[in-house]
């Protein structure tokens, strides 16, 4: 991960609410003390969540993003709308 992302991820202040409610295996965090974290089982995680920055996959992002919609869309339809919300 670059720095770049990791800043992108600290700013994204919706992103990171959904780090504090759910954190699952395989998910990656940078701590400023500790650097990167990759949580790797289940149950209580103590992560430093007050300088914790949660570094999202690709898939969830597209997850966060297709919640996002109130109507059930097609697969096709999400994914260009991904494409064009990314870029």
């Amino acid at each position: 991960m670059d720095e770049t992302y990791i800043q992108m991820c600290r700013e994204a202040k919706e992103i990171q609410g959904i780090y504090e409610s759910r954190l699952c295996v395989g998910d990656l965090v940078f701590d400023e003390l500790y650097g990167y974290i990759r949580i790797e089982g289940y149950g209580n995680v103590d992560t430093p969540k007050h300088k914790a920055v949660w570094l999202p996959r690709q898939e969830d992002l597209q997850r966060i993003y297709l919640n996002s919609f109130k109507e059930p869309t097609s697969e096709i339809m999400a994914f260009i709308e991904f494409k064009d919300w990314v870029l």
